[in-house]
């Protein structure tokens, strides 16, 4: 049986919205999943591993967001987000997704660096909507590393209405996976079962800053 490793980031918290404390995200009730952003994306490896970058922003990421929405019972994201509610709203990720130059995608040489905290705060802006209220939820997915057998996505919880970010949560999961394209799902999949796992811990970690 093979064992995946996780470990994850911690990434500061950013300030909440007016009238709410750092903990109420962890008081789920309903929260909005918008879906498997990869606009920061690097593939690492090889071009002969990775094969068509165009096959992989095109066929590839719409297909990952469709296996979280088509199999909720394996990637179930209301156990996910501490037995919440959730609602699914892909039209962002979508159109970003979309827009990714897939030149851009594969690194076959060097390890690209990492987002900073500011700038994942100054990012997460695109995701403001007037239609929503309440916690909206991104996997950000900045890393899949073919050569270390890694994958670095952040879990970012936020205001929708705001933008201002409730949990901020960088985690690195092993990827251990014989087939190539399983890498992508097999780490959003450790990295729910890591936020399931930690929810708790996190929580008594904010309540004692």
């Amino acid at each position: 049986m093979k064992i995946f490793k996780i470990c994850y980031f911690f990434l500061a918290f950013a300030s909440v919205a007016e009238g709410q404390t750092p903990t109420d995200v962890f008081d789920l009730k309903k929260i909005t999943w918008f879906g498997i952003d990869c606009s920061h994306l690097k593939c690492i490896g090889s071009y002969a591993e990775w094969g068509d970058e165009h096959k992989i922003v095109y066929e590839g990421m719409p297909n990952w967001n469709k296996a979280v929405i088509e199999k909720p019972r394996k990637y179930n994201l209301g156990k996910t987000f501490n037995h919440c509610d959730v609602d699914i709203d892909l039209k962002i990720v979508q159109k970003i997704n979309f827009d990714i130059n897939p030149d851009s995608l594969v690194y076959a040489y060097l390890d690209p660096p990492l987002l900073k905290e500011e700038e994942i705060i100054v990012y997460i802006k695109k995701y403001i909507s007037q239609d929503r209220q309440g916690w909206g939820a991104v996997f950000l997915a900045e890393n899949f590393n073919r050569r270390s057998n890694k994958a670095i996505v952040d879990i970012i919880i936020f205001d929708i209405s705001t933008g201002k970010i409730g949990l901020m949560r960088r985690l690195t999961t092993k990827t251990n996976v014989y087939r190539l394209k399983n890498i992508p799902l097999k780490a959003i999949l450790s990295s729910m079962g890591k936020i399931k796992q930690e929810w708790n811990n996190w929580k008594i970690d904010t309540i004692k800053k």
